[in-house]
């Protein structure tokens, strides 16, 4: 695995992690350290290697989205805000590293402000709620 990652450090202009393997493969035979292995043992091992730097990214962005500092119970999962939250993520290597599976990235991102959201909500009740019937109360005062 440790070849692979070397070479794909060496190769950032022609090999990603998302690159297909029709493409992948020429870069990979051209490389001398793998000269002496068999094309279907290549195959194989890159594939594995895709699998495993796929995972270990997954859990890495994960763990970044538990430290952000930019997600709470109050951020916005839509609109312009939302844009302005994913300008901020693309900050950080592991927002842009996941951009392999776009869609579970922002999945990701919205079930961790939904799991804040219910945390805040067992924390403090339905603060909502709340503010709504102070609301109310001003309102009948002022009127």
């Amino acid at each position: 695995m440790i070849q692979f990652k070397q070479l794909l450090f060496e190769k950032k202009d022609d090999l990603t992690p998302v690159t297909p393997l029709k493409d992948a493969l020429p870069v990979l035979e051209q490389d001398l350290r793998f000269k002496n292995m068999a094309k279907e043992d290549l195959v194989d091992e890159y594939l594995s290697f895709l699998d495993e730097f796929k995972q270990e990214t997954l859990e890495n962005y994960e763990r970044f989205l538990k430290e952000c500092p930019y997600l709470s119970s109050i951020t916005p999962t839509e609109g312009e805000e939302y844009i302005e939250l994913l300008v901020k993520l693309n900050r950080d290597v592991r927002f842009r590293r996941m951009a392999f599976d776009e869609p579970t990235r922002d999945a990701m991102i919205r079930e961790r402000i939904e799991y804040l959201k219910a945390e805040n909500k067992k924390k403090y009740g339905d603060a909502e709620g709340v503010f709504e019937a102070e609301e109310e109360e001003v309102d009948e005062k002022f009127k």
